[in-house]
């Protein structure tokens, strides 16, 4: 899996969580450094979870990039936003089947490219 969120506690706490969980973690600090790690890693990277809106590249042109190379990488985007809160449009227009929209919103893009 690769993690990438900008703000370092919740990352280092979402990484603890997950690997607790039994997950393999790679984890980018920003969106470019996602990116790099998703380029550079040799193996399969089976989910991104992505936070929204980060500083540079978003979470959305983030997983656009990973799933020209990696078309089988699921995407989980997640945003600290308010349940009335308007996510970007580039993640409402790319959500698949999955979504949950409340405080702390979860969103899954599935079938990407289909």
């Amino acid at each position: 899996m690769l993690l990438v969120e900008d703000e370092d506690s919740l990352r280092g706490l979402v990484r603890k969580f997950l690997e607790k969980c039994g997950y393999v973690v790679l984890e980018a600090k920003d969106g470019q450094s996602g990116l790099r790690i998703s380029n550079m890693f040799p193996g399969v990277i089976h989910v991104l979870l992505t936070d929204v809106v980060m500083p540079g590249m978003s979470g959305c042109e983030l997983a656009g990039a990973i799933g020209q190379r990696r078309r089988t990488t699921k995407v989980l985007f997640m945003s600290g936003y308010a349940a009335d809160a308007d996510l970007p449009a580039e993640v409402t227009e790319r959500m698949g089947s999955s979504s949950r929209n409340h405080s702390g919103a979860v969103h899954s893009q599935q079938n990407r490219g289909k």
